[in-house]
């Protein structure tokens, strides 16, 4: 009897110890599948995680480049705002806070463009400059507008003209001038028109001729014609712009 029993035990055991080692083995068998599923998990977790702080990154780069260039462009703007300002402000001295003598006013390229005469602060004569350098216009400015009189010239620098202005207008004496700078035309101007005596000179000074304008730039009266040794050459008589007579000397 002992000996079956000790059989029987034996063969219990064995068999505990077979569920033991099978269940054991499924055990391990769960325990390897969750820490593989697990291992998976936090793998795509970290992942995940690591492309987010890669975009994160990418975004912090980006904003930083961005606040880069923004100020570069501040500081860009800022310097040409005050390049802009010197500019307008132009150059030159003040005398008792106050702007005097030549100040000189530049283009955005750095050339020269006008030079204005102050005196005690106030501008005296404004003269306006070619790309060339060469004197364009010269005169007196008032409210922004040409006041007085005003000379002009041409690309060379050689004055073509004079003229006087009321509030940016040409009225009053119009003065045309030869190349070597002789007097060529003279004469009273106003709504863009000739009006009453007006003189023209040979290039070598002598008056050539000389007549009135009556409305509406009409010939009116004795026109003179002149040689160039001073001797009459002809005359002739208008009215209104009608022809009367004439005579040639």
């Amino acid at each position: 009897k002992k000996r079956l029993a000790d059989k029987k035990a034996a063969e219990a055991k064995k068999l505990a110890d077979k569920k033991a080692a099978e269940a054991k083995k499924l055990a391990d068998k769960k325990a390897a599948e969750a820490k593989k599923l697990a291992d998976k998990k936090a793998a795509e977790a970290k992942k995940l995680a690591d492309k987010k702080a890669a975009e994160e990154q990418a975004i912090a780069e980006a904003n930083r480049l961005a606040e880069e260039k923004a100020a570069a462009e501040r500081k860009l703007a800022n310097e040409q705002a005050a390049a802009e300002a010197k500019r307008l402000e132009g150059e030159g001295e003040y005398k008792d806070g106050k702007k005097d003598g030549v100040w000189e006013f530049y283009d955005e390229d750095g050339v020269k463009e006008k030079e204005i005469l102050f005196a005690d602060g106030v501008d005296t004569l404004h003269t306006y400059y070619s790309p060339s350098g060469n004197k364009l216009k010269e005169g007196k400015m008032v409210d922004g507008k040409e006041e007085g009189n005003w000379a002009f010239y041409d690309e060379n620098g050689v004055k073509e003209r004079e003229t006087e202005h009321k509030a940016g207008q040409e009225e009053g004496i119009y003065t045309l001038f030869h190349d070597n700078g002789q007097m060529s035309i003279q004469g009273p101007y106003a709504n863009k028109l000739r009006i009453g005596k007006w003189t023209w000179w040979y290039e070598t000074g002598e008056k050539w001729k000389e007549g009135d304008y009556a409305a509406e730039q009409q010939r009116d009266g004795a026109w003179v014609v002149w040689n160039k040794d001073g001797s009459l050459r002809e005359e002739t008589i208008y009215e209104s712009g009608d022809f009367q007579s004439k005579k040639v000397y």
